[in-house]
């Protein structure tokens, strides 16, 4: 017995898909433009729950099992930023944003903006690695991170929680299918979720794929909505479906970024910032659902770092500190229209620095990002 290696899934086949859902935990239908460029390993999990029964018997051995309701799930991933390159034109990190603060303003020609809302959206998450298609639906950002240095491109590091996983592998017809139940070669029912979307040889249902909508271990079956065109004849490849990637613009470049604090530029070497929103799962609800059936948005953080050279001037950093003086920090990525980044902090809020180096003296200073009066307006990212 060897390895068939064209069986193994490789790091190299891998490619995310983002898109908003218009219902929470209603898997989005993906398009090539929802693609992004994945940095690392994503990763979509749901871990089964389960409780051991209390029943007494005369033994030592492990007692039964139940298995619980479903518990949420958890999303990662790494992307870096990339424009679109046409000013008033969403950039690939798109959906991460909106649902990351809640609301997204379009300015036909001029800018996309990104600024904290009440509601947040929730989105689908598709990832193609190697011989399987993941699919997760009802995902929320409870972690946005951005990275600005001089090295490589700008970064957004993300995470939270999803509601439902599914998975759809690779195997093969056999004779017997209808244009709505699908028989498959001896295990391959195993390899489909319900919930996932396939392609049934060339036919991916003009772009969408087929949603699964039942599988039958016994029968090495699955059924498909819509109906087939025609039923597929024996030995047609069944797949995970994902459309073919489409990247917009270009990463956007580190070097190009600057920092500025009242409109007065700093010599930085890093800026940093996060957004942290409180997420509550309703997946303890006594339902006939299996999975989690909505969230609830808690508290929203934004704060972050600067790490700067510690210049003679900068020393009034502490004094700001102590007198919680609420100032003005920018974030600027970039020089050419269509591929700008800017993240605006209004009333920024100044933690106390500290001091370190051997040579040099370098100064880090976090901050947190306050709102106004008039709330939800305490950072806005804009793409111009």
């Amino acid at each position: 017995m060897s390895l068939n290696v064209s069986d193994l899934a490789l790091a190299r086949e891998s490619v995310g898909f983002l898109a908003k859902e218009t219902t929470f935990g209603t898997l989005a239908e993906f398009v090539a433009a929802n693609a992004f460029g994945v940095i690392g390993m994503p990763e979509i999990t749901q871990n089964e729950a389960f409780s051991d029964s209390e029943e007494k018997m005369d033994s030592r051995s492990q007692p039964a099992r139940f298995r619980d309701k479903t518990p949420a799930g958890s999303w990662s991933a790494e992307l870096y930023s990339r424009p679109s390159g046409a000013a008033g034109n969403a950039p690939v990190e798109d959906v991460l944003l909106e649902c990351a603060l809640g609301d997204k303003a379009i300015n036909a020609g001029a800018s996309v903006v990104y600024a904290p809302a009440i509601v947040l959206p929730s989105f689908s998450f598709g990832h193609k690695l190697g011989h399987v298609v993941i699919f997760a639906s009802g995902c929320v950002v409870e972690e946005l991170g951005l990275t600005i240095t001089n090295k490589g491109a700008s970064k957004w590091t993300g995470r939270g929680s999803c509601a439902k996983v599914a998975r759809a592998g690779k195997t093969t017809t056999t004779s017997g299918s209808t244009t709505t139940v699908i028989k498959l070669a001896t295990g391959g029912s195993k390899l489909i979720d319900v919930g996932s979307r396939i392609e049934i040889g060339d036919d991916d249902n003009s772009g969408t794929g087929f949603a699964v909508t039942a599988v039958d271990e016994a029968a090495d079956t699955i059924t498909v909505s819509p109906v087939v065109g025609s039923a597929p004849e024996s030995g047609e490849t069944v797949r995970g479906f994902l459309p073919t990637a489409s990247l917009a613009g270009a990463p956007l470049q580190g070097r190009f970024g600057r920092v500025e604090i009242d409109g007065a530029v700093l010599y930085a070497n890093q800026a940093s910032l996060s957004i942290t929103n409180e997420v509550k799962m309703l997946d303890d609800l006594l339902s006939d659902q299996d999975y989690p059936e909505g969230f609830i948005p808690g508290l929203r953080t934004i704060s972050g770092s600067l790490e700067l050279y510690f210049l003679r001037e900068y020393l009034a950093h502490f004094r700001q500190a102590k007198n919680q003086a609420q100032v003005a920090i920018d974030f600027i990525a970039g020089t050419v229209a269509g591929s700008i980044l800017t993240v605006n902090l209004p009333q920024a809020e100044l933690n106390t620095p500290s001091l370190s180096g051997d040579l040099e003296v370098k100064q880090t200073t976090e901050f947190t990002g306050m709102p106004s009066a008039a709330m939800e307006d305490e950072v806005t990212i804009t793409f111009r």
